[in-house]
């Protein structure tokens, strides 16, 4: 399978792209910052994994049969009412603050 996933350099998101490549899977890192995400999966030890940056994003998803979203918010990040609110979902239910 082709699979892009968004948040890769994030502590779950690292370990996926690990298992999905040790599994012989192509995978696609939807990064931000790409120095980061080839500080963290670099060539030598993940031959075949694409790296893109937002304005590639697009391409990377259309060619993919599967999308993960992993992204969100940095722990570091302090949380407050402005932050958590927003039409969020949980587990399929709406999210209150």
């Amino acid at each position: 399978m082709i699979v892009s996933v968004t948040g890769a350099t994030g502590f779950i998101g690292r370990r996926l792209v690990q298992r999905l490549h040790a599994d012989d899977h192509s995978v696609r890192v939807l990064t931000r910052l790409r120095s980061k995400a080839e500080l963290i999966f670099p060539v030598k030890d993940f031959p075949g994994v694409i790296i893109a940056e937002e304005a590639e994003w697009k391409d990377c998803i259309q060619g993919s049969n599967a999308v993960v979203n992993l992204a969100g918010m940095p722990i570091s990040t302090r949380w407050s009412a402005e932050v958590c609110c927003g039409g969020f979902l949980l587990l399929g239910y709406p999210l209150f603050c």
